[in-house]
């Protein structure tokens, strides 16, 4: 579930070169408000996008937030199989833990 929900968003990104030294690839999701990266490789801002998709998702979910269907992914509810680690979203096997517990735990 959660890993189609990213992999749809990034085939969603739009990416773009910028007048920047630095990080001249910029990328965004448009149907994602606020989800935008930057990076020196088009691979590089890529990865950030990545990373800044896997934060949305934890933000929209500690405050409630529906986060919008995307072609046929949808994230209805984070289960006890997505586990955190590192600030990233895996998906494994954990019954016996509470994930709501997990994302307030991340995002304070």
């Amino acid at each position: 579930m959660l890993t189609e929900y990213i992999d749809e968003a990034l085939r969603r990104a739009r990416y773009e070169l910028i007048e920047d030294e630095e990080t001249p690839y910029y990328g965004k999701v448009p149907d994602l408000p606020g989800v935008w990266a930057c990076g020196r490789t088009l691979e590089g801002c890529r990865r950030e996008l990545k990373e800044v998709i896997e934060g949305w998702i934890l933000v929209s979910v500690r405050r409630s937030l529906d986060l919008p269907r995307l072609g046929s992914a949808e994230i209805t509810e984070i289960d006890a199989d997505d586990v955190l680690r590192d600030g990233r979203i895996l998906e494994s096997s954990c019954s016996d833990v509470d994930s709501r517990r997990l994302v307030d735990n991340y995002v304070r």
